[in-house]
């Protein structure tokens, strides 16, 4: 609990992958309400966050890292704009009903 209220909290939070997967934290940010800084991911992710629309893509070396997180300090609407847009989108695709209904999209249910 303690640990989605310092989420909650931060202005930014960043989700850096593992052995090339997302995280749960790549989820949970933007559940929050943070803005998501996150590295581009090897994987495909349907409906995935958008950069500067959703969520804020660093370089995977994170040689812009710092930079990035000192723009959206300096911009607060922008940021907060940004995490508005990253929790609606995880609303609308990422809840465990939007992606049953996704997956139920690709089933034909012909009868016979």
């Amino acid at each position: 609990k303690r640990y989605h209220q310092e989420l909650a909290k931060s202005k930014i939070a960043i989700s850096l992958r593992g052995g090339g997967w997302d995280t749960l934290r790549y989820w949970e940010v933007p559940a929050l309400g943070t803005l998501l800084m996150s590295t581009p991911l090897d994987i495909v992710i349907p409906n995935d966050f958008e950069d500067k629309k959703h969520m804020v893509r660093c370089r995977e070396d994170l040689g812009d890292m710092i930079d990035l997180c000192q723009y959206y300090l300096d911009h607060p609407e922008e940021r907060q704009r940004i995490a508005a847009a990253g929790y609606e989108h995880l609303m609308k695709h990422h809840t465990n009903k939007a992606r049953a209904e996704y997956l139920l999209s690709f089933i034909d249910f012909k009868e016979g």
